[in-house]
C-alpha cells in the first residue's frame, strides 16, 4: 500500500525532513508523483512553480530535501550511469539487436546498487523522459536554485569525486579503442594512428586525471588542461564530421554506422562529465546537469526499446542508400519542355520493351512450368526487360518515386524554415510531378497499341491468338478495380518499387565502400583477359550503374515472385504494376472473342488509371518517409514544405504536369 497516496508536497517534504538521513528512494518517487511534476505539460508548468515556491519560502524544507538527495546519491554506485546511460554498447548493432529481443523474452536481472537502478524506480512511467524535457530548462533551473544544487552538489564527498574522474578515463579509453578500429582508420587514412585526435584525448584525459589525484589544488588552476581537452574533442568531432561529410568518397557499413554513433555519443558524454567536474557557474553548472538528467531518464525509460536500437543506427545507413538514390534521381526532372519531350520520348521506349515483356511472360505460362519454375521464369524476363530498359537509357515511369523522393529530401539538407527555401524545394517537387506525369503517359500511350499489334502480328504469323479467349476474358476481369484486390495488389506493387529503389541505393553505397571497382582492377584474370583501357571502362561503368541495375533486376524477382508467395501461404499477395497491366488489357483485346461492354471497358480504365496512382502513390510515399526519416527532418519543417507547395501549386498549376518553356526561378513564379 502506497502510503503517500494523495499526501500533498508539504507534507511530503517535512516527512523527508523528520526521517532525516533515510535513503529510501520511495521519498522522491512519491513526491513526483504526487505533485504531479511530470505530469501534462500544463499542471506541470503550474506544479514546478509551486514546488519552487514553497522551497524558497521554507528554507528548511529546502536544506532537508537537499541533503537527503545527497544521501541518495551516495547511497548508489553512479560510475555506470556516467559511462553506459545513453551510449550504445560496444556488442555491435546486431548483437545489441538480438540481446534486446531476448531481453523482451526474459528481462535481465537488475543490479541493485547501481544508480541507473535508481533511475528507472524514480523515474518509472515511460513518459517521463518527454514530460521532462518538454518544461521549460529556465523552471527546472529555478528549481534546483530552491533546493540548493550549484556546482558542489556531485564533490560533496571524495568518492564522489573519484567516480566522475573514473567516468572521465573510462569515456577516453573507449574513444581511442573505437577511433582506432581498423574499419575507421581505413575511412580516415591522414590520420596515423599516434597522432589520431581519438589517442590525442585519450593522453590528455590521463594528464588531467593523474593531476586531478595527485594535487589538491589543482581545482583551481586546471583551465589550461580543459581547455586543451576541449580542443582534442573538438578535433575528434571534426574526424567524425569527415567520415559524415564524405559518405559518397567512403561509403558506409552498419558496422562503421554504429562506430559513427559511439563516438560521437563517448565525445559528447565526455565533455559534459569534464563539465560537471569543472564548472563552478551555478547557472552553468545546472544547464548541464539538466541536459544530463534528460538524457539518463530517456535512456533508462528506453533501456531495452528495439525500436530505439534501430533508429539510433540505421538513420546513418538509410541516409547514404538515399544519398545515392538521390543522385539518380536527378535525372528524373525536367525543368523546360525540351527535356520533357525527351523524358515522353525515353517512357515510349520503355513501354515498347514492356509490350514485348507481356507477350514474353505469356509464352512462359504455356510452358505449364511447376510453380518455383514458372516463378523463376517470370522473375527472369521481367529482370532482363528491366535492365534492359535501362540500358537502352529508356524509362519506366513507376521506376522513379524511389529515385526522386530523395532527390526532395536532399534539397532540404541543411536548410532551415526560410519561405525562400521552401519554395525552391517545392519547384523541384513540380519538376518532378511533370517528370513522372509525362513519363506515366508515356509508357501507356505505347504498351497498350504495341501490345494489341504484336498479339495481331503473331497471329497472321501463326494463325492462332498469343492467348485464347477464355485468358483474355480472365485477363481482363483481373483488372476490374472493384470485383477483385487489383488496387490492393497495386499498393503491393508500389512497395516492391520503393524497395527495389533502396536496393539499388545499397548497392551503389556498397560499390563505394568495398572499393569495387579498384578491387576488380586488381583482379589477375581480369587483367589477362581485358586490356588496361578497357577495364577502366568496365570499371567505370559499374561503379555508376550497378546499383540501378541490381534495383531492376529485384524488382524482377519481386514482380515476377510474388504470386508464387501468395500461393504458397495462402495470402492475398499479387502485383499490378500499370505498365505491365496496361499491356496485358492491350493483349487481351486483341484476342477477346466478344464485344466487351462499353461500360466495363470504362472500368477497366478507371482500374488502370487508379493503378498507376497507387503504383507512384505508395512508392513515393514510402521512399519520401525513408528519406525524411534518414535525414531526421522535423515535422514543423513538413508542415512548412506543404504549405510552399500549396502556394507554387496555385501560383503554378500547370507546372506540375507541363513545364514552362524557359527555366524559372522559384522566387519570381510565386
Amino acid at each position: 500500500m502506497n502510503v503517500f497516496k494523495n499526501m500533498a508536497p508539504k507534507e511530503i517534504l517535512e516527512r523527508i525532513e523528520k526521517d532525516g538521513a533515510t535513503t529510501d528512494p520511495a521519498y522522491l518517487i512519491a513526491l513526483i508523483d504526487e505533485s504531479g511534476i511530470l505530469s501534462n505539460k500544463k499542471n506541470a508548468l503550474l506544479r514546478i512553480i509551486a514546488i519552487t515556491d514553497l522551497l524558497n519560502q521554507e528554507q528548511h524544507l529546502a536544506s532537508a530535501l537537499r541533503n537527503y538527495l545527497v544521501n541518495l546519491y551516495n547511497a548508489y554506485d553512479p560510475l555506470i550511469l556516467y559511462t553506459d546511460a545513453g551510449i550504445l554498447p560496444g556488442h555491435g548493432f546486431f548483437t545489441e539487436a538480438f540481446k534486446l529481443i531476448r531481453y523482451k523474452i526474459l528481462p535481465p536481472l537488475e543490479n541493485k546498487s547501481g544508480a541507473q537502478y535508481l533511475v528507472r524506480k524514480v523515474f518509472h512511467n515511460k513518459k517521463d523522459y518527454r514530460n521532462f524535457s518538454n518544461i521549460d530548462p529556465d523552471l527546472w533551473q529555478r528549481l534546483f536554485e530552491a533546493i540548493g544544487i550549484d556546482g558542489d552538489v556531485l564533490k560533496w564527498q571524495h568518492q564522489s569525486l573519484n567516480y566522475l574522474l573514473n567516468a572521465l578515463m573510462i569515456l577516453s579509453q573507449r574513444i581511442t579503442a573505437i577511433g582506432l578500429e581498423p574499419e575507421v582508420i581505413s575511412k580516415l587514412p591522414e590520420i596515423e594512428d599516434l597522432h589520431s585526435p581519438f589517442f590525442g584525448l585519450y593522453r590528455e584525459v590521463q594528464q588531467y586525471v593523474d593531476r586531478f589525484k595527485n594535487d589538491n589544488s589543482y581545482i583551481s588552476n586546471n583551465e589550461e588542461d580543459y581547455r586543451q581537452i576541449l580542443v582534442m574533442c573538438s578535433q575528434c568531432e571534426a574526424s567524425i564530421d569527415e567520415l559524415h561529410k564524405h559518405k559518397d568518397k567512403y561509403g558506409i557499413s552498419i558496422n562503421l554506422a554504429y562506430y559513427m554513433v559511439r563516438l560521437e555519443q563517448h565525445v559528447r558524454r565526455l565533455k559534459t562529465i569534464l563539465q560537471l567536474i569543472q564548472l563552478n557557474d551555478t547557472t552553468e553548472f545546472n544547464k548541464t546537469l539538466f541536459g544530463f538528467t534528460g538524457e539518463v531518464i530517456h535512456s533508462e525509460n528506453k533501456k531495452y526499446s528495439l525500436k530505439k536500437h534501430l533508429n539510433d543506427n540505421l538513420s546513418l545507413l538509410a541516409y547514404k542508400i538515399t544519398e545515392h538514390t538521390s543522385l539518380k534521381g536527378e535525372h528524373y526532372r525536367t525543368v523546360d519542355r525540351r527535356e520533357y519531350y525527351s523524358m515522353f520520348k525515353s517512357a515510349m521506349g520503355g513501354g515498347l520493351i514492356v509490350a514485348f515483356l507481356v507477350i514474353l511472360k505469356v509464352f512462359a505460362h504455356h510452358l505449364n512450368l511447376p510453380p518455383f519454375g514458372e516463378a523463376f521464369t517470370y522473375s527472369m524476363i521481367y529482370a532482363s526487360g528491366f535492365i534492359v530498359i535501362h540500358l537502352l537509357h529508356y524509362t519506366l515511369a513507376t521506376k522513379q518515386p524511389a529515385m526522386t523522393a530523395n532527390t526532395i529530401a536532399a534539397s532540404l539538407d541543411g536548410t532551415d524554415k526560410k519561405d525562400n527555401v521552401m519554395l525552391k524545394t517545392a519547384k523541384v517537387i513540380a519538376e518532378i510531378s511533370s517528370a513522372q506525369f509525362i513519363s506515366l503517359i508515356g509508357n501507356i500511350v505505347i504498351v497498350l497499341p504495341a501490345a494489341y499489334f504484336l498479339g495481331w502480328i503473331y497471329f497472321y504469323a501463326t494463325g492462332s491468338n498469343v492467348i485464347t479467349g477464355e485468358e483474355a476474358n480472365h485477363m481482363i476481369a483481373s483488372l476490374h478495380p472493384f470485383k477483385t484486390g487489383a488496387l490492393f495488389y497495386a499498393a503491393i506493387a508500389g512497395v516492391f518499387l520503393m524497395s527495389s529503389g533502396m536496393i539499388a541505393g545499397y548497392y551503389d553505397n556498397k560499390v563505394v565502400y568495398s572499393r569495387i571497382p579498384e578491387r576488380l582492377k586488381q583482379h589477375p584474370f581480369l587483367k589477362r583477359i581485358f586490356s588496361e583501357r578497357l577495364l577502366e571502362k568496365l570499371t567505370g561503368y559499374l561503379k555508376n550503374n550497378l546499383g540501378i541495375i541490381l534495383g531492376n533486376f529485384f524488382l524482377g524477382i519481386f514482380l515476377g515472385s510474388a504470386p508464387l508467395l501468395g500461393k504458397f501461404f495462402g495470402l492475398p499477395i499479387d502485383v499490378r504494376h500499370v505498365t505491365l497491366s496496361t499491356g496485358n488489357f492491350g493483349l487481351a483485346l486483341q484476342s477477346s472473342i466478344s464485344h466487351l461492354p462499353t461500360g466495363l471497358l470504362l472500368e477497366i480504365t478507371i482500374g488502370i488509371i487508379a493503378m498507376g496512382i497507387i503504383n507512384l502513390f505508395v512508392s513515393f510515399g514510402l521512399a519520401i518517409y525513408v528519406a525524411v526519416r534518414s535525414r531526421s527532418l522535423n515535422a514543423s519543417l513538413m508542415r512548412n514544405l506543404l504549405h510552399s507547395i500549396n502556394i507554387y501549386f496555385r501560383a503554378r498549376t500547370a507546372d506540375f504536369f507541363i513545364p514552362p518553356k524557359k527555366k524559372v526561378d522559384a522566387e519570381t513564379a510565386t
